[in-house]
């Protein structure tokens, strides 16, 4: 008999991030990351402005898969990043988005449960420069779940 240990592994999330020249927040939506109670995940940066920011996005120091598609839209940067993705889950985040705390742990768990669920998604903050709340939002959808997220 073989004993396999009670401790599960991860399910790899997919955290793909598109932007377009713009990385004023770009360190912020990095370490909202890096800072998950989910530890299996991977960062992949699309970036689909004129100008290779790849420099930029280095000096961040944490490993991520970057690539740059210039004039791309944002539905063909997103796409290029499933194409290139190795999760299970996936999180698509802009260039100035920010996690929340234990929010990869809390969608994929919630995910794992529910096998038939398609999607999750959380609440959000909007934030202006300086981090100030400028407005709070939590919408609970009942049905047409899809019609809503698009």
């Amino acid at each position: 008999m073989v004993m396999i240990s009670s401790s599960r592994i991860q399910s790899l999330v997919s955290v793909i991030i598109t932007g377009s020249n713009d990385l004023r927040n770009f360190r912020k939506t990095i370490d909202s990351i890096i800072t998950q109670s989910w530890s299996s995940y991977e960062i992949i940066v699309i970036d689909y402005g004129i100008i290779d920011i790849k420099e930029q996005v280095e000096d961040c120091k944490t490993a991520l898969k970057y690539f740059h598609i210039p004039g791309a839209s944002i539905s063909r940067a997103r796409n290029h990043g499933i194409g290139v993705s190795c999760g299970h889950y996936l999180v698509f985040l802009d260039a100035s988005d920010q996690l929340v705390l234990d929010a990869l742990q809390i969608n994929a768990q919630y995910l794992e449960r529910n096998y038939s669920t398609a999607f999750v998604s959380g609440a959000h903050k909007k934030v202006n420069e300086i981090d100030n709340i400028i407005e709070a939002g939590r919408n609970i959808v009942l049905d047409n779940h899809y019609q809503h997220l698009l």
